[in-house]
């Protein structure tokens, strides 16, 4: 079993590196979507008209504007390729973790100890994050890819909206099985 929570402490770090780089790059989506919505406003010469601004005013503003969206985009496809590292690190620790559950006994492997999951409980969860996180970035990318100019407000908000709930990922299982290894992983003596 000591195998097996070191594949589960390896997997639980690549899942909090996930985290961090799921949030950078849904800040970095919500800044694109952002900019988005004010381009439509930005893109009508009647708002300069009313402040007294010239057309070079309102190009200059519309070009500032472009060139932050293409900085936003830019930050959220930079965390999506990192993303790739925590999925690669997932996997690896599912793999290992299915071999040494493969090379013991059926009544060892499926045997809990008390509070603590069983081999084949930890084989499979170990899967289930890889697999959660490995669909979650294909959706992502996706996503990223549909954020364009000519999409509507509401489009690019439902669009950030999957984006952060993060549809394949279930959070409250993942999380529950973080917890219980480390409920139940064996103390240290003083």
């Amino acid at each position: 079993m000591d195998a097996l929570r070191q594949q589960a402490a390896k997997a639980a770090t690549a899942y909090r590196d996930w985290g961090s780089l799921h949030a950078r790059s849904a800040a970095g989506l919500a800044t694109a979507v952002n900019i988005l919505g004010r381009l439509q406003a930005l893109q009508d010469a009647s708002h300069f008209e009313a402040l007294g601004c010239s057309k070079e005013v309102q190009e200059e503003v519309l070009a500032k504007q472009l060139q932050a969206l293409h900085a936003a985009l830019a930050s959220v496809h930079a965390a999506l390729s990192e993303m790739q590292a925590p999925v690669r690190e997932l996997e690896r620790a599912a793999l290992e973790a299915a071999k040494r559950g493969a090379a013991m006994p059926l009544a060892a492997a499926a045997q809990r100890r008390g509070p603590e999951p069983s081999a084949a409980e930890v084989v499979e969860a170990l899967q289930d994050a890889w697999r959660m996180c490995r669909d979650e970035l294909v959706l992502k990318q996706t996503a990223v890819g549909l954020v364009t100019l000519d999409a509507s407000p509401g489009d690019t908000a439902a669009l950030l909206a999957c984006y952060e709930a993060q549809p394949n990922i279930d959070q409250p299982r993942l999380e529950a099985f973080w917890q219980q290894m480390a409920e139940t992983a064996p103390r240290k003596p003083l």
